[in-house]
């Protein structure tokens, strides 16, 4: 398990290496798990948030362990919009999550603020569970997140050298530093390889995907249903590549669902894996197949 930052930097040419130009394929400022998108609006079990035009945060939606980041002391739930607590003096927004009961943003100068309930080391903040206002999340010294994604009981981030680091609830590896089922409260390093570096990132309910910068997948964690992707029905704690995907056909955009996984790839096809009892998968397929294990092609054409 490595215990350092990689001292690589994430440039430019890496994600044009493996993407087309943000107008043919996805809307900068909407989609999570997007390599093009600074996510601007995140919804939660039971609450929302979003980014407005001056870089503050509007929240509303239930507020029972400090969701709405509304200050101390707690206050009720809020059928409107609501603003966020300070994000610091003149520091402003440019990206956000939102997990089962927490939220996370990247700000401006890169840094982190996370708040809400964290009974699982999902807001980063040692050993503070329950906060009601922006708090920062020490990432390491002089490290920067590009992007964020909070999951069901687990956050994670890429940071400016293209390195990934996850905290939270690792029951099922979901953290990717090759244990499981002990919880990190900081963020902790994942394995993605000797000079791999991701591009996007997605957390499910107990799983973990990104796009590396060659543009191939590689998903960690909960693999009941096979979100994993081609690796069999067995969790994984260290990141392993999705298979069944053209090599020649990179992934621009992935999503982690509960328990099933989608990506977009550069010719605008997009595959899923995993649960797919209710549908969810886009298989077309009319039997109850639970679990689809290698990446399926989903037929949008009208």
């Amino acid at each position: 398990t490595p215990t350092t930052d990689i001292n690589v930097d994430l440039t430019e040419n890496d994600i044009n290496n493996v993407i087309l130009s943000s107008t043919q394929t996805n809307i900068h400022g909407f989609q999570e798990g997007s390599i093009f998108s600074d996510s601007t609006l995140a919804a939660g079990y039971g609450h929302t948030c979003t980014i407005v035009e001056n870089g503050s945060i509007y929240c509303w939606g239930d507020n029972t362990n400090g969701q709405l980041g509304r200050g101390y002391p707690p206050s009720s739930s809020s059928n409107t919009p609501v603003p966020v607590s300070s994000l610091g003096e003149g520091r402003t927004a440019i990206e956000i999550s939102s997990g089962y009961q927490h939220t996370c943003v990247i700000l401006d100068n890169g840094s982190v603020n996370c708040w809400g309930y964290g009974p699982w080391g999902q807001l980063g903040l040692s050993t503070q569970i329950l906060v009601h206002i922006p708090t920062w999340v020490d990432l390491g010294q002089n490290r920067t997140a590009l992007e964020i994604s909070a999951g069901t009981q687990h956050t994670c981030a890429i940071l400016d050298n293209g390195s990934v680091k996850c905290w939270g609830g690792n029951s099922q590896g979901q953290l990717g530093d090759g244990t499981i089922a002990n919880s990190r409260n900081t963020p902790t390093l994942v394995d993605l390889g000797v000079g791999l570096r991701a591009v996007s990132i997605t957390t499910g309910h107990d799983h973990t995907c990104a796009i590396i910068s060659d543009g191939s997948i590689k998903c960690w964690g909960g693999n009941n249903y096979g979100q994993l992707g081609g690796v069999g029905l067995y969790g994984q704690s260290t990141p392993v590549y999705v298979s069944g995907i053209d090599p020649n056909n990179k992934a621009v955009a992935v999503k982690a669902g509960s328990s099933f996984t989608c990506a977009m790839f550069e010719n605008h096809e997009i595959n899923c894996w995993g649960n797919g009892l209710n549908g969810q998968l886009g298989s077309g397929n009319l039997v109850n197949i639970n679990t689809i294990i290698t990446p399926t092609a989903v037929d949008i054409s009208e």
